[in-house]
C-alpha cells in the first residue's frame, strides 16, 4: 500500500509541466531520491536543503532556470532498508519524462540504484555514497559519483594522521561497509606515506555492529592497545553516540591524536556539541568557510537565511549537482541524455563555479576529484545561525588537500 501511494504521488508530480513566464518549454525535472540506513538518520535530510536552495539559486525570481526552462524538483525518500521498489522508478523515469536523478543514498543502496539508471538510460549523480564498488569504476555510463569515496577518505586521512607524527594507529570501526574500508585502506596508505609508522592488529582494534549503545567495551579495548592515534571510522548516530560516550570516559586525552573523517558533518556537530573532542583531526569535503568564492558566499547566505545554520558537505553536493547538470546542459545545447552523460563524463569546472571550489570528473571511472578540508576541533563553541539558535564546536586550523594530493592511479583503491 505505501509502494502504491508514494507511486501515484510521483506520477501526480511527473504530469504538469510549468515554464518560465512566456516560455512553452517543459520543465527540466530532477528527481532527488534519498535511501539512507539508520546510522545516516542524523544527516539525513542535510542533501534535500541542498538541493532546495540550488532551485532557488536557479529559478526565477533568483536566476533564469536552466535554458529558460524552470528546474522542477520531485523528492523522494525511500524509509526501508530492504529493497529499493522497482516500480517506482520504472514509472518515474520511462516515457522519456525525467531528466536527470540525483541520489543522497547509503552505499547499502548504490548498486541497485546505478542498476537500474542504466536500464532506464537516466543520467544519475550521487552525491555521498562511499561505496567502494563505485570507486573501483563498478558502476555504468550513466552514473557519476560526485561525493568523496572510500579510496579520498583514507588517503586524506592517513597524510592527516602521519603529519601528527604519532608512530602507531588504531581504530574505531564498523565490522563492514565504509567504515571498515577506510580503516583498511587507511593501513595500506600510511605505510606508504610513513613507512615506519605501525598499524594496530585486528585484536587491537574496535570493531563496531551498527547501532550499538554500550561502548564500554571498545573504549577499554582501544585505550589497552598503547596506540598514540585512534582513527574513528563511525558516521552519523553511531558517531555522536560513541563521542558522547568516550568523552564521559576520558578517552580522549592530550597523548592521543583523533582522527575522525565524517566528524565534519554540521548536524554531527550540532549534535554532538561540547563532546566533539577538543583539538581532534576532523576531516569532510566541502566546509562553509574554507572558500571565500561568490558562489560559495552565495551559497551560505542563501542557506543558512532558509535554514538557519551553514551547509553541510550533504547539502553542497546535493547543491553541486544540480550546478554541473546546469553546466552540462549549456555544454549540450539541451537536456538529450546521452549528450548530458557524455558532457558529464569530462565536466571540469573553475575555483569560482561551485561552493567547495574547482571540480573535475575522471572519465574512466566516473568519480568526482576535488579538495578535501581537514582542520582540528576547537576548544570554544560557537552560536551559529539567526538569534544564535545553535551552538557547536567550530574547525581550526583548516588545511585543504588538493586534487594532486590525494591522487590516485585508476582502480588504486582495493584494500586488501
Amino acid at each position: 500500500m505505501r509502494r502504491l501511494v508514494l507511486l501515484t504521488m510521483i506520477l501526480l508530480l511527473c504530469g504538469s509541466s510549468p515554464a518560465l513566464p512566456g516560455n512553452t518549454a517543459k520543465a527540466v525535472k530532477i528527481v532527488f531520491l534519498s535511501a539512507f540506513t539508520a546510522e545516516d538518520s542524523v544527516t539525513a535530510g542535510l542533501p534535500r536543503q541542498g538541493a532546495e536552495t540550488a532551485l532557488k539559486d536557479i529559478n526565477p525570481p533568483n536566476g533564469t532556470g536552466i535554458s529558460g526552462r524552470i528546474i522542477q524538483g520531485i523528492f523522494v525518500h525511500l524509509d526501508t532498508a530492504q529493497e529499493i521498489p522497482t516500480p517506482t522508478f520504472e514509472a518515474l523515469a520511462s516515457g522519456k519524462d525525467v531528466d536527470l536523478i540525483v541520489a543522497f543514498l547509503s552505499e547499502d543502496f548504490a548498486t541497485e540504484v546505478s542498476g537500474l539508471a542504466k536500464r532506464l538510460g537516466v543520467p544519475l549523480i550521487i552525491t555521498n555514497c562511499l561505496s567502494r564498488e563505485l570507486a573501483l569504476g563498478k558502476s555504468n555510463r550513466y552514473t557519476f559519483n560526485i561525493g568523496w569515496n572510500s579510496c579520498q577518505i583514507a588517503k586524506s586521512a592517513a597524510i592527516t594522521a602521519a603529519n601528527t607524527g604519532k608512530k602507531k594507529w588504531t581504530s574505531v570501526t564498523p565490522y563492514k561497509g565504509t567504515g571498515r574500508e577506510v580503516w583498511d585502506l587507511f593501513k595500506e596508505f600510511i605505510k606508504r606515506i610513513s613507512p615506519t609508522t605501525e598499524v594496530a592488529n585486528d585484536d587491537e582494534v574496535a570493531f563496531i555492529e551498527r547501532g550499538a549503545t554500550d561502548w564500554s567495551g571498545a573504549i577499554s579495548h582501544v585505550a589497552k592497545s598503547g596506540a598514540e592515534g585512534i582513527l574513528v571510522t563511525l558516521r552519523g548516530s553511531d558517531l555522536t553516540s560513541f563521542l558522547s560516550r568516550a568523552t564521559d570516559i576520558g578517552l580522549f586525552g592530550e597523548r592521543r591524536e583523533i582522527v575522525i573523517p565524517f566528524g565534519g558533518s554540521i548536524a554531527v556537530l550540532a549534535s554532538a556539541r561540547a563532546r566533539m573532542p577538543v583539538g581532534a583531526r576532523i576531516g569532510a569535503p566541502y566546509w562553509y568557510e574554507a572558500k571565500p568564492t561568490s558562489i560559495n558566499q552565495q551559497f551560505v547566505e542563501t542557506y543558512i537565511q532558509e535554514f538557519g545554520f551553514p551547509p553541510s558537505y550533504e547539502a553542497e553536493r546535493a547543491y553541486a549537482a544540480v550546478r554541473l547538470y546546469q553546466m552540462a546542459v549549456t555544454k549540450v545545447g539541451g537536456t538529450d541524455k546521452e549528450g548530458i552523460v557524455n558532457a558529464l563524463k569530462t565536466i571540469s569546472t573553475e575555483d569560482d563555479s561551485l561552493p567547495a571550489g574547482a571540480f573535475s570528473m575522471r572519465p574512466e571511472d566516473h568519480q568526482g576529484i576535488f579538495n578535501i578540508v581537514w582542520g582540528r576541533m576547537s576548544r570554544h563553541m560557537r552560536a551559529i545561525g539567526p538569534r544564535n539558535r545553535h551552538v557547536m564546536r567550530s574547525l581550526e586550523d583548516i588545511r585543504v588537500l588538493s586534487p594532486s594530493d590525494l591522487a590516485l592511479p585508476t582502480g588504486d583503491c582495493r584494500g586488501k
